[in-house]
């Protein structure tokens, strides 16, 4: 009882990345030259080839994270998704009224396409030669993914923070490291208070963009509103846009500083919102103002930030830990076939 109170919390590291822009470009390069050529095939090893250079240059204490997908896994995927809504496509085109059930039908298969893709993107990462893995159901996934925005919506914003602090928890707890569920322990109270200081920011500047805008229009002094509403969408998607990127930040940190791998692991991360958000809105620009060619360095820029300032924690029995799950997994199963159609996570 004594040495579990004495026991001393693992040291938390940030986890290494690699990467350089400039390496990162002739990948990227060559893959768009050859998905071009090839009329969007090649995408699909093209995808292989990204994921792959960003495991191999991440890695925890010395040890990179591995990509297992294939090409022709991935092809086969976005082949079934290209058909279904060319399918969909040429019906509601033809007869409009398919709309509605061709919606209700996609609202319903959702949550399984969900579960496929998630599955997918965890048992083809691996770390250790220990595969990911994702346990979520139907159900849930229909709960967390359809339901529970709509009612976050419906209430103003107000239900958010409960339902982000489930919808996380069911995303972390239901995904595994070889046959260990990760476990968090965030409060609603953290989520209520990222929520607000996610709004300070947003709100002022909407106010004052809102300001000026109606200020400088000829029809503000008349009372003329509704001539300005479509001025006043600009502060509207700039709230929105704020908004999300700094309260999705503010998630994610509350997530992996509550989250830990069995009694062995511990997590930490230390994104700024702020800082997120400058990345976001300057690498836009680069990227707009490079005709595309600054890509690969808004990626690396982007990915090594978040590397830098996320922590992995690993106790003095991790190493015990780690062979007990390579011992319990084994072979995962090389020909492990499924669906990538969809790209999906938190």
């Amino acid at each position: 009882m004594g040495n579990e109170a004495e026991r001393a919390e693992p040291a938390i590291r940030s986890i290494d990345f690699h990467g350089r822009a400039g390496e990162y470009f002739g990948i990227w390069i060559s893959n768009l030259f050859l998905s071009i050529v090839t009329l969007g095939i090649y995408s699909a090893w093209a995808k292989v080839r990204r994921v792959r250079y960003f495991y191999n240059a991440t890695r925890i204490q010395g040890t990179p994270f591995s990509y297992h997908a294939t090409g022709k896994q991935i092809l086969i995927g976005r082949v079934v998704s290209c058909v279904v809504i060319a399918v969909y496509t040429l019906i509601t085109t033809f007869v409009p009224l398919a709309v509605l059930p061709f919606s209700i039908a996609f609202a319903i298969a959702l949550p399984w396409l969900i579960n496929r893709s998630l599955r997918f993107q965890a048992r083809m990462t691996s770390w250790r030669n220990v595969r990911f893995d994702w346990h979520g159901t139907y159900g849930k996934n229909f709960l967390f993914f359809l339901v529970c925005p709509l009612v976050a919506m419906l209430s103003l914003g107000l239900l958010m923070p409960p339902i982000s602090r489930a919808t996380y928890r069911y995303f972390a707890e239901s995904h595994a490291f070889g046959v260990t569920r990760f476990r968090t322990r965030a409060t609603v109270a953290a989520y209520y208070k990222a929520f607000l200081a996610a709004l300070v920011l947003p709100v002022a500047a909407a106010v004052a963009v809102g300001a000026a805008v109606a200020l400088t229009q000829p029809g503000f002094a008349a009372g003329g509103w509704l001539g300005l509403l479509p001025f006043l969408m600009v502060p509207a998607f700039a709230f929105l846009f704020m908004f999300q990127v700094m309260y999705r930040v503010a998630c994610r940190n509350i997530l992996l500083r509550s989250m830990t791998l069995g009694d062995a692991v511990t997590f930490d991360s230390r994104l700024g919102p702020l800082r997120v958000l400058w990345i976001a809105l300057s690498n836009a620009v680069a990227i707009l103002f490079s005709l595309g060619l600054l890509v690969p360095w808004a990626m690396v820029r982007t990915y090594r930030y978040q590397a830098e300032n996320t922590g992995v924690g690993l106790a003095d029995d991790a190493p015990a830990f780690l062979d007990a799950q390579t011992q319990a997994v084994g072979a995962f199963g090389e020909e492990f076939m499924d669906l990538e159609g969809l790209e999906f996570g938190i």
